[in-house]
């Protein structure tokens, strides 16, 4: 009786324990690949804060535009007149080469035909060595005619022969072209070259009228002069500036 008792707890022990690893069995992955068969868990959508709308960009505003610069009202018959009467010092109604030794924007303004023989402008047309009233009409009315009100103008100064830096170059119109041809003036740069420009121009604008004037040049050093009076104060300089001319001019000066 005991020898079966003994037996029955015996089976019943290898029952339990057997039952033990069938659960465990039960639990585990049979198939390694198993866990990468099932489908992949969806992320929770995490809610994005909202964006605030862009606010609207306040337009810039529009750039001023550049104001027109008219031409000087000259009175061409009158200046001419007014010449004449200025320079022609024997009285026979014109400016001849003597006397424009005095006027040496007019001077400045008749061609060389040595140098350029078929020169763009000459205002002694008719190349007789003298300026007469219409001559000077012509000119003027030139001038009028492009409708140019300041034009781009810039030269270059030489002493004895090198450029000259840090000097003011003064364009002054002649007195019988008016009251509204301005003076326009400029500084030398490191190659003598100024820009002359008249100084109360709307802005973005430069340059200077198209005249007759009278050039000085001047540098001064603890307030003495360095450049000789001949081409200031009492200058033998002058230029014309036309809408024709594009070159840059060279004002050649000597020390002595």
């Amino acid at each position: 009786m005991l020898n079966r008792l003994t037996k029955l707890a015996v089976v019943a022990v290898v029952l339990a324990v057997m039952g033990s690893w069938g659960c465990s069995a039960s639990t585990s992955p049979s198939d390694p690949g198993e866990d990468e068969k099932k489908p992949s868990q969806q992320p929770v959508d995490e809610k994005q804060p909202e964006q605030e709308p862009d606010k609207p960009k306040t337009p810039r505003p529009p750039p001023e535009p550049l104001q027109k610069v008219p031409p000087p009202a000259i009175d061409a018959q009158a200046a001419a007149a007014a010449a004449i009467e200025l320079y022609d010092k024997d009285g026979n109604g014109t400016i001849g080469s003597e006397e424009l030794q005095a006027a040496p924007a007019l001077a400045a303004a008749l061609a060389d035909l040595d140098e350029d023989p078929d020169p763009i402008t000459n205002l002694d047309e008719d190349q007789d060595g003298a300026v007469t009233q219409e001559e000077i009409v012509a000119r003027i009315t030139a001038w009028q005619d492009s409708k140019i009100g300041v034009t781009d103008y810039q030269c270059q100064v030489t002493l004895d022969g090198d450029p000259l830096i840090g000097a003011t170059v003064t364009l002054v119109p002649e007195a019988f072209l008016g009251s509204e041809v301005q003076t326009a003036s400029g500084v030398t740069g490191e190659e003598g070259i100024a820009d002359i420009s008249i100084a109360d121009l709307p802005k973005g604008k430069v340059g200077a009228h198209c005249g007759f004037y009278r050039v000085r040049v001047s540098k001064l050093q603890d307030g003495k002069e360095l450049i000789p009076a001949k081409y200031n104060a009492e200058t033998i300089l002058g230029e014309e500036i036309s809408e024709e001319e594009w070159d840059v001019p060279t004002f050649e000066l000597a020390s002595e």
